[in-house]
């Protein structure tokens, strides 16, 4: 997500002169842990799923991540980088990490990719023996809780922006924007409304601000991208394990795929193989990137413009010949 910082008073240069901000978001489901949430009631004492009877159900915290960054490239470089930050963060507060489940929807530039592949392989790596079982659904906005969370950031944002107190605690870079999250945002506002404060079922809010460096990454391309949605990473060393249609059954957690209760339809994981595996440059790609841009505007140069003599006549007389 982009949100950008407008504070120019005239349209136009609200148009032209944007600065942008990326906001990746990552709702977390985890399991309760006294020596990082405290007692059992006070997990689920302010309004949140703990409230419920069910003890199963108070043991699942339900947390928000929100990464700033000045880097607006989005692809999988800065995904990566991110879920680093996310992953210290966990680490530096005490919260156990043996697996990850991680789900998001297909995009190609930033999760769908071969140097986003085999980012993933390096988990273990680098996460100490960190497993990664990596799903991907439709690619799109708007689909879950997390695109939720970070409307509630730029909404907060933009009304402080038009807000008497913007004088005193401007926002001008994608920097403040993140320092004024974290410190209007981290604790949950006060309300009288009871129902909403019931509905509410996340604990917490998380904010991180990174800045990408893209000087020692890998790229690499994989056998087949697009058609995989779900992938199997382990300890360091073994192959990164793929499959076509993605299946969240029991036994496929504990990776006995010869009994998958949908096994008629989802076939067991295959080895994924990296071929071109190489240092990333980022001046070459965004050189390629350009190179495609200007490839675009030739095929469309065919196309009249709406100073085209020939065009402006048409569209005065709808039915007289194109005589120019």
């Amino acid at each position: 997500m982009s949100p950008t910082i407008d504070v120019n008073h005239a349209v136009q240069s609200q148009h032209w002169c944007p600065t942008t901000v990326t906001l990746y978001n990552m709702i977390v489901y985890r399991h309760w842990e006294a020596r990082v949430d405290g007692t059992e009631a006070e997990a689920g004492g302010d309004g949140d799923a703990g409230n419920a009877s069910s003890t199963s159900v108070r043991r699942i915290v339900k947390e928000s991540y929100q990464v700033f960054s000045d880097d607006t490239i989005h692809d999988w470089c800065a995904v990566d980088q991110f879920h680093k930050a996310i992953w210290k963060d966990f680490k530096e507060r005490g919260v156990t990490q043996d697996s990850w489940s991680w789900w998001s929807d297909g995009a190609p530039q930033h999760f769908k990719v071969g140097g986003g592949y085999h980012d993933l392989t390096t988990y273990a790596e680098r996460f100490e023996n960190l497993i990664v079982i990596r799903s991907f659904g439709a690619t799109g906005h708007f689909k879950g809780d997390w695109d939720a969370t970070a409307q509630h950031v730029k909404r907060r944002v933009n009304l402080h922006m038009v807000s008497s107190k913007f004088k005193d605690d401007p926002i001008y870079t994608p920097y403040d924007y993140f320092k004024w999250s974290k410190v209007n945002l981290s604790e949950r506002a006060p309300t009288s409304w009871e129902s909403r404060a019931g509905a509410v079922t996340l604990t917490q809010r998380h904010f991180l601000f990174v800045t990408v460096d893209r000087s020692n990454k890998m790229t690499a391309t994989a056998d087949h991208v697009q058609s995989i949605h779900q992938m199997f990473l382990s300890e360091t060393g073994a192959p990164c394990m793929v499959r076509d249609l993605a299946c969240f059954c029991g036994e496929c957690a504990v990776k006995n795929y010869k009994e998958c209760k949908n096994r008629s339809w989802v076939k067991p994981p295959v080895k994924l193989r990296f071929t071109k595996v190489g240092p990333h440059d980022p001046t070459a790609a965004a050189l390629a990137e350009e190179d495609a841009e200007e490839d675009d505007e030739d095929a469309t140069d065919h196309v009249p413009h709406l100073t085209d003599p020939v065009l402006a006549d048409a569209m005065d007389a709808p039915h007289a010949p194109h005589t120019g």
